[in-house]
């Protein structure tokens, strides 16, 4: 179902159950992501995909999933990893949130395929969104104390390079998938009902 924009604000004010639904659902992918890079490449920081799935669920769903996606998803890797940072899982969901605003401002989710300026505008939102995503963290690390050099040139810098490139390249790519598997399943509906048994 297509929503306008005026039905995707209401959900902003106030999110339905199934929005809850589905930020769980993308945490749960992402953590799973995170863990699994983890594993496969535990002392390579580069190796960031779970940022596609986060590009992925705020693309698709708006700023309050994307905001669940990153907030709970980073929450699971750092479990997992046995160190949660609150306030740079709060910078990942903030990353979603801000990725998720292209949700809500265009129709993108409507669109059966991209065009080049849907591409930019994804590069655009999803490297703002990371920049967030990093600089906030950042930031509050400062205030705690943490040398600037340490907290921005260390910290903030390297993470929203990475996942600006994980996200614009591989969460491009899994919307230009689901895309194209959505698009597949439409065209066999009507093939679907006119193979189906009449009933006089």
């Amino acid at each position: 179902m297509t929503l306008t924009h005026v039905q995707k604000r209401a959900r902003i004010a106030t999110p339905p159950l199934a929005d809850l639904g589905w930020a769980l659902v993308g945490a749960v992918a992402y953590g799973a992501v995170g863990a699994a890079a983890n594993l496969l490449l535990p002392q390579l920081a580069l190796f960031r995909p779970a940022a596609a799935v986060l590009v992925l669920s705020a693309l698709l769903r708006g700023p309050v999933v994307g905001f669940g996606t990153g907030f709970l998803g980073d929450l699971l890797v750092g479990a997992w990893q046995g160190g949660v940072w609150l306030h740079w899982s709060l910078g990942v969901g903030l990353a979603g949130a801000v990725i998720g605003l292209l949700w809500l401002w265009s129709d993108l989710d409507a669109a059966p395929a991209l065009t080049r300026m849907d591409l930019q505008k994804i590069v655009f939102f999803t490297c703002a969104g990371f920049f967030v995503g990093a600089f906030f963290p950042a930031l509050v690390d400062i205030i705690l104390g943490a040398a600037l050099s340490l907290a921005l040139i260390v910290w903030a810098i390297p993470a929203w390079l990475v996942n600006a490139f994980w996200g614009t390249t591989l969460g491009t790519l899994l919307l230009v998938l689901w895309k194209s598997a959505a698009s597949r399943r439409l065209l066999r509906r009507p093939a679907d009902r006119q193979s189906l048994p009449r009933r006089d």
